[in-house]
């Protein structure tokens, strides 16, 4: 059992130490090239002068008399009943939330040491800076669950809304971690809600005790690895930003 525990970590510190030294990939959009007009295209979308003339000249058929009740009829069948009303789709509409980030956050990384709060999620553990995270709590009553990429359903907290993010999906995407309850830890005076497992409590970290991520990469979540542990430090400042972005898109 102590054997396969020491291979599980060394696995987990693999794992980070590759996401330190992934390269950043290029995203390239493809954006549909307009479709330059051809002779054969206008021709094809252009109307037949012939038709249009004989649409001019024919000769509409005489109308034939409509009784008051058939015409009365008739009205009712065209015009719609203004008091049924049109069934809507249910949807996750996205209410307006203030993003502005909180100066705690924006410079995080000035502290020389770091209180951290432990999370365990889909078998990673991670920690966040308390200085940018509220106080956890267990799965929130009255979710309306949307299920859709990042976002994973809202819910109200002193007449304020909150969201709760699938945290998974953006630490590990493409894994088809499903949707379910657990542990939310809101970030400091923001509208997010971070979806974990568990908790492991809170550590302090000296500043030098992280291996701090300072090249470019696909994960700006990922603030840097505590030396000698399978343990990412999450950076909550680039992961409000994408939350922000992801939601305003």
């Amino acid at each position: 059992m102590a054997e396969a525990s020491i291979q599980g970590q060394q696995m987990l510190a693999g794992y980070f130490d590759d996401l330190l030294a992934e390269p950043e990939l290029e995203v390239v959009q493809v954006e549909a090239e307009p479709v330059a007009e051809t002779p054969e295209l206008a021709a094809e979308t252009t109307p037949k002068t012939g038709t249009v003339a004989q649409t001019d000249t024919e000769t509409p058929a005489p109308a034939q008399p409509v009784a008051d009740d058939d015409a009365a009829t008739a009205a009712d069948h065209d015009l719609p009943d203004p008091e049924v009303a049109t069934p809507v789709a249910e949807t996750s509409q996205r209410p307006v939330l203030n993003l502005e980030t909180p100066p705690a956050m924006a410079h995080w990384r000035d502290a020389q040491q770091h209180d951290c709060l432990i999370l365990q999620l889909n078998g990673l553990r991670l920690a966040m800076p308390l200085c940018c995270a509220d106080l956890p709590k267990p799965w929130p009553e009255g979710v309306v669950v949307w299920n859709e990429g990042w976002f994973q359903g809202r819910y109200a907290v002193d007449d304020a809304t909150r969201v709760v993010v699938h945290l998974a999906e953006i630490i590990m995407p493409g894994k088809g971690i499903p949707h379910r309850e657990g542990i939310v830890v809101p970030l400091l005076e923001l509208p997010w809600s971070l979806r974990v497992d568990d908790l492991e409590g809170s550590r302090r970290f000296a500043a030098t005790d992280i291996s701090w991520n300072t090249q470019a990469t696909k994960r700006p979540w990922l603030a840097g690895m505590v030396k000698g542990q399978p343990l990412a430090v999450i950076d909550p400042l680039e992961l409000a930003k994408m939350l922000a972005h992801a939601w305003n898109e």
